[in-house]
């Protein structure tokens, strides 16, 4: 007779603890955080490395992921200056989650952006970020971008 035991469906959410490195706790969240460093490090190197005059699949994928979000960058954000200053954080912001969605896709694997921790911190490091910068480029007149036209006040 075959015996099954059932699982729990939050089970993959909970953090493994590995040990300790240099006094720093290895974790399965900081080893899955470690292997999206490593694949994103190793698809950079690929591309840039590779010298081929005619492109390979792989650098049509990736030249099209990037002028995809530059593009949309582009569009979304106005004025030359300010899109080209936040394409390269909202560039690696889109291939970090990229990255560790699809290593969470591998099975066993763990998915880092499954933890609230992790997407309230990037969340609101990023909401920060941009409202300081807003803020810094266009002094108080930031606020008024979220009156909208012809109301009076």
């Amino acid at each position: 007779m075959l015996m099954y035991s059932i699982y729990s469906p939050l089970e993959q959410y909970t953090i493994l603890y590995f040990g300790n490195f240099c006094g720093l706790p290895i974790t399965s969240l900081s080893v899955s955080f470690i292997l999206i460093l490593l694949s994103f490090l190793v698809v950079n190197h690929m591309y840039s490395s590779s010298n081929y005059v005619i492109p390979t699949n792989f650098m049509i994928i990736n030249e099209s992921i990037y002028f995809f979000i530059l593009n949309l960058v582009k569009n979304n954000i106005k004025g030359k200056d300010s899109s080209n200053s936040m394409f390269p954080l909202i560039f690696t912001l889109f291939m970090f989650i990229l990255f560790s969605n699809l290593l969470g896709l591998v099975p066993y694997f763990y998915t880092v952006t499954g933890q609230l921790a992790v997407t309230g911190t990037l969340s609101s490091l990023f909401m920060i970020g941009i409202t300081y910068m807003g803020i810094k480029i266009h002094s108080l007149k930031f606020f008024s971008l979220f009156i909208p036209n012809g109301i009076s006040i």
